[in-house]
């Protein structure tokens, strides 16, 4: 085991190529938040938009 992850008997994976592997994997979950984030950002302005969303908070 490296890194966390099984690698099979007779893989030929070196370290280098592990890590490139989970910094690649540890990247694309970031994009993937990013744009889920992004996703509700638009998701918010396309129903205020037309006036609809929420009121305005109240000042106390």
């Amino acid at each position: 085991m490296l890194g966390g992850y099984f690698i099979p008997r007779g893989c030929a994976a070196t370290g280098l190529e592990v890590a490139t592997a989970e910094s690649t994997m540890s990247n694309l979950e970031f994009s993937t938040v990013q744009l889920r984030g992004q996703q509700l950002v638009t998701a918010i302005a396309l129903v205020r938009s037309p006036g609809g969303g929420w009121p305005e908070a109240k000042q106390l």
